[in-house]
């Protein structure tokens, strides 16, 4: 067992080390970097007015930085939200925001029509509206 400061310097770097690897084995490797690199937004899923209807918390993203897509049954919203740099500061007191790369898949349950899906953004919330299928149109659901 390590003794003295130096000892206690170089077990602590071990540790470190291992903690480290621990998360980059957990994380398969995505980059994980901190408790902000990487994060997923809030959804709320319901249905209405013959929608399936999904709502992101992307607050402090623009539009234009977030990706949506539809695929084997899932709608996929990843993006950025980027630590504004007047904010960043050598100390802080508490840091709950999260910046960094996000990414949510939400599984939608029912057939869509995937073309004819629409997204919009208003205030800090991403709303999509997925048309669902009746039956007997089921064809209008392939992608």
């Amino acid at each position: 067992m390590a003794t003295g400061r130096r000892g206690l310097k170089t077990s602590l770097l071990g540790l470190h080390s291992e903690l480290e690897k621990l998360i980059h084995d957990v994380f398969d490797g995505s980059g994980y970097t901190g408790p902000s690199s990487h994060w997923s937004p809030q959804a709320d899923v319901f249905v209405a007015g013959g929608h399936v209807v999904v709502r992101f918390d992307v607050a402090g993203v623009p539009r234009e930085d977030i990706d949506l897509s539809y695929t084997d049954g899932q709608l996929r919203v990843r993006g950025v939200r980027l630590e504004p740099e007047e904010e960043r500061k050598d100390t802080y007191w508490q840091m709950e925001i999260p910046h960094g790369h996000f990414e949510r898949a939400v599984k939608i349950p029912v057939p869509v029509d995937a073309d004819r899906i629409e997204a919009i953004s208003r205030d800090g919330i991403l709303e999509a509206k997925l048309p669902i299928v009746k039956q007997g149109d089921s064809e209008k659901a392939e992608d």
